[in-house]
């Protein structure tokens, strides 16, 4: 930049000058240039003239220091004047220099003082899309302007793309294509998580012995079961199998399974035309492995995540610098690393390719998948539209996308003292804050308290959207087109849309109220615990029957799953005399809620909980039940039904408790304690046929709170 420097010049006479003209045969026409104010990295320029005090020709020498910059030499003819080049190049700050001058081959010097003032610029943002914001040097402030017609824009709306700014300043794009030319998927676009693809239900065929098929190019069809495929009555006399096609009866040979395999039984097997079932025996860990600390979730917290085969757990004690720290194993119980971290325990919420998200007192923190290193942390309190001293979210206030981004309902408010949380304001029947079912949220119905929502991007970027609501804490939910629902035990049922415009808005879809609980799963939404939603047609179509004998019912709505085989909702009775009516199951029809059976996991009197629950994929329930005997004692069972009945039970090791579990295709893992000390064991569950579609874990698979 070239810029011709303002001269401030004051006249040195007699003793003030530093040499006498005669002496050096010269007179600068000023003995200070100011180059004024100047953006940093940038250039700007001045010049000095000077006069010939002399009858001689006169060659002048100059110099000066960084960051200034002079011509070396300048010539004056006698009695002339000559014209000498500088040069500022700017910094950050105001500096001062000494441009010395001096008649070639003399000692004698003349000092001229240079000062130039850098200035650093502000990083401008803007805030809308086709905006350009600068940096004006005279204000020191940001100044927005309207982007050039035609500047590329990236719409918020991941359904549009290959935007362009218009003259008035908004982004338009274009509608994304997202076929993919694969006639067995559904495509259809989420303005939340972009292009979803989900697979094409294709219709069983009518006849016995052919199966429905799909062609990425044609489609849906039909073609022969596999041979042996049973296709009516199966005995250990006959069998009806398919054939090419065609359903035929055969002799059943011996050692033809006739029971499924059990944790702790093998398959039962046809011996002389009878089925032949083994016992059940003591159901031991494939592996074993001692922890160095204790895991520190919550009852009602999943507590322990599966990722890609590899296990996640938040875990405290003297090991990791006598705080918590972010554990990882392999499936087979190696561990992989342990990351320590500062602060208290923090809850594993989810895992992804993307990271593993913990969620703090204070902050949620995202963390690398291989080392547990710490990769982005965001302050609850910085993610409300508004200025918050205090925020607070819970382990079932958010929902995951398959990018590995994170969507929170947060409640916050803003106070002169931010003291602690009042946690204990009933909101319909509900406690707000405080209790382990509802995740511990604070009391988003207190005074001055607001609820909003954020979607903390896995590069640590942050979307905060209105609305603000007050005294709502809503529970979140993705299904597998990837919209995400909301539901409040007041407000109802809604989902957070996104317009054309980018704006996120929360949209009512159904007044209905329940526990504070949500979950999508099998082509439904279920809220409350009670409500099943269907998400084509946006109409409640059904909901759960708690028309139970029970003295007080007490809903365990944090367990509640929802496969396509089968939905399972979990309930205590609290006998209204006091005391403990027992624990059961009940087994209902995901379309419409309507009840298949119900099961009893503890009876009446018996001390225990459930530590873990699993959907099979003939409708039937694997539950993990733990039993507290009078003495203290614990016993442990990995309980199987089909249709309300107890097909198998099989026992842990004795005195073995359970903190936290997960379910896997063909294993049970699970953080122990047992004989004073905590265990990671893994249990083989091969031939047991487990269902993961839909809602099958607490929070969902992963903990992503996303259907699947």
């Amino acid at each position: 930049m070239v810029l011709a420097a303002a001269m401030l010049a004051s006249c040195r006479c007699g003793e003030d000058l530093p040499v006498r003209p005669a002496r050096v045969g010269f007179q600068p026409d000023v003995w200070e240039i100011d180059f004024g104010r100047h953006l940093e990295g940038t250039r700007a320029v001045a010049t000095l003239e000077l006069s010939s005090t002399g009858r001689a020709e006169v060659v002048v020498e100059a110099s000066t220091d960084s960051p200034f910059e002079t011509e070396p030499r300048v010539l004056i003819a006698p009695g002339g004047r000559g014209v000498l080049s500088l040069a500022f190049n700017a910094g950050a700050e105001v500096v001062e220099r000494d441009l010395v001058l001096r008649s070639e081959g003399e000692d004698d010097v003349v000092a001229v003082r240079l000062r130039g003032t850098g200035v650093r610029p502000l990083i401008c943002t803007t805030t809308t899309l086709c905006a350009v914001s600068t940096f004006d040097l005279p204000s020191r402030t940001c100044v927005e302007s309207v982007a050039p017609e035609g500047t590329p824009c990236v719409h918020p709306n991941p359904c549009l793309f290959n935007g362009r700014c218009s003259a008035a300043g908004q982004c338009i794009a274009e509608p994304r294509p997202c076929d993919d030319n694969n006639a067995c998927t559904n495509d259809f676009c989420s303005p939340l998580v972009g292009c979803v693809h989900t697979q094409v239900s294709c219709p069983p065929p009518g006849a016995l012995c052919q199966v429905a098929t799909c062609h990425p190019t044609t489609g849906c069809g039909q073609g022969p079961a596999p041979f042996g495929t049973l296709c009516g009555a199966v005995d250990c006399v006959n069998a009806q199998i398919c054939d090419n096609g065609a359903c035929i009866t055969a002799p059943t040979p011996e050692g033809f399974p006739c029971s499924p395999p059990t944790p702790c039984q093998g398959p039962g097997e046809c011996h002389n035309q009878v089925c032949v079932q083994p016992d059940a025996g003591v159901f031991p860990p494939t592996f074993s492995l001692p922890l160095a600390g204790v895991p520190a979730a919550a009852p009602d917290e999943p507590g322990l995540i599966l990722h890609r085969g590899n296990l996640f757990a938040e875990l405290c004690g003297p090991a990791y610098d006598a705080g918590c720290a972010l554990v990882s194993w392999t499936s087979t119980a190696f561990e992989r690393f342990a990351a320590p971290h500062g602060g208290p325990a923090r809850s594993v919420l989810t895992a992804s390719d993307a990271g593993v998200w913990l969620l703090g007192d204070e902050a949620v923190s995202l963390h690398r998948i291989d080392t547990g290193a710490p990769l982005v942390e965001v302050p609850l309190a910085s993610l409300p539209p508004v200025s918050a001293t205090r925020a607070r979210t819970a382990t079932d206030r958010y929902a995951a996308d398959p990018s590995g981004g994170l969507w929170l309902a947060v409640s916050s408010v803003d106070e002169p003292d931010a003291g602690e949380p009042d946690a204990g304001v009933p909101d319909a029947g509900e406690p707000d804050a405080g209790t382990a079912e509802d995740g511990g949220a604070v009391d988003a119905g207190a005074a001055g308290w607001t609820e909003s929502f954020a979607h903390l991007f896995s590069d640590g970027g942050v979307e905060r959207f209105d609305p603000l609501l007050s005294g709502t804490e809503h529970r979140l939910a993705f299904d597998l087109s990837g919209t995400l629902y909301a539901f409040d035990a007041d407000a109802g049922l809604s989902k957070l849309g996104r317009d054309d415009a980018g704006t996120v808005a929360l949209v009512p879809l159904a007044p209905v109220r329940g526990k504070p609980a949500a979950i999508a799963g099998a082509g439904r939404v279920l809220a409350g615990n009670i409500h099943l939603f269907d998400p084509v047609s946006e109409v409640v179509v059904g909901g759960l029957d708690w028309s139970v004998d029970a003295g007080e019912l007490e809903m365990l709505h944090r367990r509640t799953l929802l496969a396509p085989s089968g939905g399972f909702a979990f309930y205590r009775d609290r006998l209204a005399g006091g005391g403990d009516g027992g624990l059961y199951a009940i087994s209902f029809n995901p379309p419409d809620g309507g009840r298949r059976w119900i099961a009893e996991l503890l009876a009446p009197g018996q001390q225990g909980a459930l530590a873990g629950a699993v959907v099979t994929q003939d409708g039937g329930l694997g539950a993990l039940v733990e039993m507290t005997g009078e003495d203290g004692g614990v016993r442990t069972e990995l309980q199987f039904y089909l249709d309300g009945d107890l097909l198998v039970s099989c026992p842990l090791l004795p005195g073995t408790h359970v903190g936290a579990s997960v379910f896997s295709a063909d294993r049970l893992e699970a953080l122990v304690l047992r004989d004073g000390g905590w265990l990671l064991e893994i249990y083989d569950l091969t031939g047991a046929p487990l269902d993961f579609s839909g809602w099958s874990a607490p929070n969902g698979i992963s903990g992503t709170r996303r259907e699947h």
